[in-house]
């Protein structure tokens, strides 16, 4: 099979897949900076700098590498190309990830129905479109942001993650598990929500018949990621039942219990969580870039990690205030609606998504094909379908419980959601693939309830569900094939230069040598933009006002070659 994958419709279908999404991002894609992080994300890409918490050091590195090869790699000239480079290598890894769904979609639709013939293929179609041309993911890969590479992670587990599953009763079945592990390890140097794809990973390992690896091993490495995102939050907060034990006292313990455990399993000759462990510190050695490069104090080094407290700091993201889960900051019935009307938003196809109609048609639409896809897995993909709806549901109800947003938060929070909605799409592939096999005839067995290596004869697809398919795949993909589409226009950011122009029209009139005071991210990020990648009025001495209670930043603005005029010194600064 190996040998002859060029022969798989499947393979050639994933890259068209691939293609179509990559055209459509690039299309639409910023020719520059972007509002928000994105004048960060690319500057500290050029120079290699250090981004605010938690510092996405993989994120840095790969964007250094987009610009060698695309960019403009010299840091001593002016460079016009970085920014078209970074925002491509967003576009690059959201179609990878487009390209995977659909590789999912097919594979569990196919497990569900083994005898519908191509079908699976248009339900693949269908989710991927859903996906690529859904309201956050297609902001998200088209600027230069995190989540596209995190989408790229998250996609690419969730697809090892059946490979695993059909060698669940192998002995070397673990070697991927360690590879599931890794990634997820280095995908924290990109996006710590990367991590939240390993529930559902870890539920269809425990319920996967005929497993070799014994559950013990598996619960104590999910206790060693779960050790690592409880070590991720403040220590000094209290639980809520008993006040008295903090969150270090819950992760000395835990660790205690992963240490023992370990321990144990590996002097019984079971070395998965010790093997294991070691590959996620493996991954998540990246992050020693942020020590190396912190003491060379590049023009952007966010909290200066250059020695290990630091660093564990920014990894804590200690300079953010923390936040309690278990006191709500705005009521919670408005909290659940914060992300359904996202949700909603995700997958219009007409209109401009606010109208009835528009609401509507996304109900009995898209909607309707999740929600069909998530009971038709259920009855005849399980326990595929068990990765999906627990991932789903960690990265919508739980994570939106978590974040526990305010009713005035400054901007959209719905990127946090991504991978919900890349879930989602998935339902909607499966629903589209389910659907038409409804249409084509009484369903036959699926895989799970036929014998290893009996196949059943493809069902005979007549005339309505093949117009039913062209419907499916056109509605799906509407925003692309409908000439001035209210979506692709939202969309489209070809010509759409408002930050940088910002940014350049707030240093063009200014005096030589003049110090400006910023606020926050949008008035900042593209300014460092202008002047670190562009070379652009150097001779301006930003301060940024979010900043300057930090005693790091203060120090570092006495050091820059445009130093603020401060007369204190470093332990005036420190008190």
């Amino acid at each position: 099979m190996i040998k002859t994958w060029y022969r798989r419709p499947e393979v050639w279908i994933a890259l068209g897949v691939f293609l179509v999404a990559l055209a459509v991002y690039q299309l639409t894609v910023s020719p520059s900076i972007s509002f928000w992080d994105c004048g960060e994300y690319i500057t500290t890409s050029h120079i290699l700098g250090v981004p605010h918490q938690p510092g996405t050091p993989l994120y840095v590195l790969v964007g250094r590498c987009f610009d060698l090869v695309f960019g403009s790699p010299g840091i001593e000239e002016p460079a016009l190309k970085t920014a078209a480079a970074v925002n491509f290598m967003s576009a690059l890894f959201s179609a990878l990830a487009v390209m995977f769904l659909y590789l999912i979609i097919n594979n569990l639709a196919r497990r569900a129905d083994p005898d519908s013939a191509w079908l699976p293929h248009v339900g693949g179609l269908v989710g991927a479109l859903f996906l690529m041309l859904s309201e956050t993911y297609w902001n998200n890969a088209i600027e230069a942001e995190v989540y596209g590479l995190a989408a790229f992670i998250i996609s690419f587990v969730t697809w090892v993650a059946l490979r695993w599953y059909d060698a669940c009763d192998r002995e070397n079945s673990k070697q991927i598990l360690y590879l599931i592990i890794y990634l997820l390890g280095l995908g924290v140097g990109f996006h710590l929500g990367s991590l939240l794809v390993f529930p559902g990973v870890l539920v269809l390992t425990l319920v996967a018949r005929g497993r070799k690896l014994p559950a013990i091993d598996l619960l104590v490495m999910s206790l060693g990621l779960g050790l690592f995102i409880l070590w991720t939050q403040p220590q000094d907060r209290p639980l809520p039942i008993f006040s008295f034990v903090t969150f270090g006292h819950l992760v000395n313990l835990a660790a205690v219990v992963f240490v023992v455990g370990v321990i144990l399993r590996s002097l019984n000759g079971h070395h998965f969580a010790l093997v294991g462990s070691g590959l996620f510190l493996l991954g998540l050695t990246v992050h020693i870039f942020m020590l190396l490069r912190a003491p060379f104090d590049p023009a952007i080094n966010q909290s200066q990690p250059d020695n290990l407290a630091t660093l564990i700091s920014v990894l804590r993201r200690e300079q953010y205030p923390p936040m309690d889960i278990f006191q709500r900051q705005a009521d919670f019935g408005w909290q659940i609606g914060y992300y359904y009307n996202y949700f909603i938003r995700q997958f219009y196809f007409i209109g401009d998504g606010h109208t009835l109609l528009a609401r509507a048609a996304t109900f009995v639409g898209p909607v309707f094909l999740g929600l069909l896809g998530i009971f038709h897995g259920l009855r005849r993909a399980k326990p595929l379908i068990w990765l999906l709806v627990a991932n789903y549901l960690v990265n919508a109800d739980v994570l939106n419980l978590y974040l526990n947003f305010t009713d005035h938060e400054v901007r959209d929070r719905d990127y946090f959601f991504f991978a919900a909605f890349l879930f989602f799409a998935i339902f909607i592939g499966l629903g589209a693939a389910a659907l038409l096999r409804y249409a084509a005839g009484p369903e036959g067995k699926s895989s799970r309830e036929l014998e290893r290596g009996q196949i059943l004869p493809p069902v005979r697809v007549g005339l309505m569900p093949k117009i039913a398919a062209v419907v499916l795949i056109l509605i799906a993909a509407l925003p692309i094939v409908q000439p001035g589409h209210t979506k692709w226009f939202e969309h489209d950011r070809s010509q759409n230069t408002i930050a940088y122009e910002y940014a350049w029209n707030m240093l063009a009139g200014l005096d030589e040598g003049s110090i400006l005071f910023t606020n926050g991210d949008n008035d900042t990020f593209p300014i460092w933009y202008l002047q670190e990648v562009e070379g652009f009025r150097q001779d301006v001495t930003v301060v940024n006002l979010s900043l300057v209670n930090l005693s790091w930043y203060v120090k570092q603005m006495r050091r820059r070659d445009r130093p603020i005029p401060l007369t204190m010194s470093d332990q005036d600064v420190d008190r």
